[in-house]
């Protein structure tokens, strides 16, 4: 007949042990995901509220814009950055694409629309001190 010694007994509670930490950490997890709530990028709300209607033309769009400020800003863009902003936020297009049909390269494309939200903000800043 088999007797437990105290190295089954150690055994036993390290396994039994282990099942409870486990069990505690998924729990935890599991709540962790169920509370996480999806973040937006600060450029992406600030383009989100240029772009509000889609149009198939390179060049200029309608706009409405919710701000005065802001369609006056948009404005003293270049017609170059605004029609890089209208295919990349109104029309949903990507980068690569917006490089191709202008003939340039997706990097191109990323500068200028940095250098659009940049000049967005500054203006917007600017405006709001006046």
């Amino acid at each position: 007949m088999y007797q437990p010694n105290e190295k089954d007994e150690l055994k036993a509670r390290f396994t039994r042990w282990m099942e409870v930490t486990l069990f505690r950490a998924r729990k935890h997890y599991l709540a962790k995901i169920d509370s996480y709530i999806p973040t937006i990028p600060l450029d992406e709300i600030l383009v989100e509220a240029i772009a509000s209607n889609t149009d198939e033309r390179i060049g200029m769009d309608s706009f409405d814009f919710q701000e005065e400020r802001l369609s006056n800003a948009f404005s003293r863009l270049s017609p170059r950055k605004q029609a890089i902003l209208t295919m990349l936020i109104a029309q949903e297009r990507k980068p690569a694409d917006v490089a191709q049909l202008l003939h340039c390269t997706p990097q191109q494309i990323y500068d200028q629309r940095y250098q659009a939200l940049k000049a967005l903000r500054k203006e917007l800043q600017g405006g709001g001190e006046n």
